[in-house]
């Protein structure tokens, strides 16, 4: 009878790279991305988020286009990191969520009252493209969540009573 053991897949994926010094287009592009992506910088040395197939895919894209353009990128799995345990990683990323939900509720709560709907769809769009690079939870994720759906339902409970104002005989015979 043979053992076979199975390692458990890396929690972490850490992207190195090195662009090209006249690189600057690139650099800003790179930088967004990684932004968008939800990762964090890990010193000067590249940025880590945590390992899944749809960040590896992402990592590897980003790689394909650094190395497209003359830099040099790797991707490495990541088990652990001498100076920082996996609870301080967490914590450094819901530091990061926390800061963009606390700017998105900052914005909710400027939004006046009688908004209009793009603008709160806008919100909306904003509040879920955070959500899904809050890999773990941030605590500031329920209140920006709620504030949404505070200022959607005044938005709604505004447009009902605009209708109720509304008369069919406003309307008869307007061709």
């Amino acid at each position: 009878m043979s053992v076979i053991h199975i390692n458990p897949p890396s929690p972490w994926l850490l992207l190195v790279f090195s662009l090209a010094r006249k690189g600057a287009s690139l650099r800003v592009t790179v930088w967004r991305k990684l932004k968008r992506y939800g990762a964090i910088p890990l010193g000067n040395s590249g940025y880590l988020i945590p390992n899944s197939a749809e960040n590896r895919e992402r990592f590897e894209w980003l790689a394909t286009t650094i190395r497209s353009e003359q830099g040099n990128a790797s991707i490495v799995e990541v088990k652990s990191i001498d100076n920082h345990s996996a609870p301080q990683l967490r914590q450094q990323f819901n530091q990061v969520r926390d800061r963009d939900f606390q700017l998105l509720l900052k914005d909710i709560r400027k939004m006046p009252k009688a908004s209009h709907g793009i603008r709160v769809t806008r919100l909306r769009q904003r509040f879920q493209e955070i959500a899904s690079i809050d890999f773990f939870g941030s605590p500031a994720r329920k209140q920006a969540e709620n504030a949404l759906k505070a200022l959607e339902t005044s938005k709604s409970s505004q447009s009902n009573l605009d209708m109720s104002k509304l008369s069919r005989t406003a309307y008869r015979n307007r061709i």
